[in-house]
């Protein structure tokens, strides 16, 4: 109890609205899912400038049970039509 505790702390202090982010929690089982975004910058060729080239969404599952935790990072991809994902880059 006092891991997932700890575990939903983090959440709600890590990310800037984590009511956004989780998608489902289960005390019973230890597990927090949620959903994330992050903007993706590069350097200006010309001046050193960054710009903003995109967002990038993946998808975050972290488990917590007798003194462990386990994060899994799964379904990155680049925001585009279709959906450009991580082994195609």
């Amino acid at each position: 109890n006092e891991l997932f505790k700890r575990l939903d702390h983090w959440f709600s202090t890590y990310f800037k609205n984590a009511a956004s982010v989780v998608e489902s929690k289960n005390e019973a089982e230890g597990i927090i899912k949620g959903k994330h975004r992050v903007d993706l910058y590069t350097k200006h060729p010309g001046g050193g400038v960054e710009v903003k080239k995109g967002l990038e969404y993946y998808t975050i599952t972290v488990g917590v049970k007798d003194g462990k935790y386990r994060y899994t990072i799964n379904d990155i991809f680049h925001h585009a039509s279709p959906k450009v994902y991580i082994e195609d880059w």
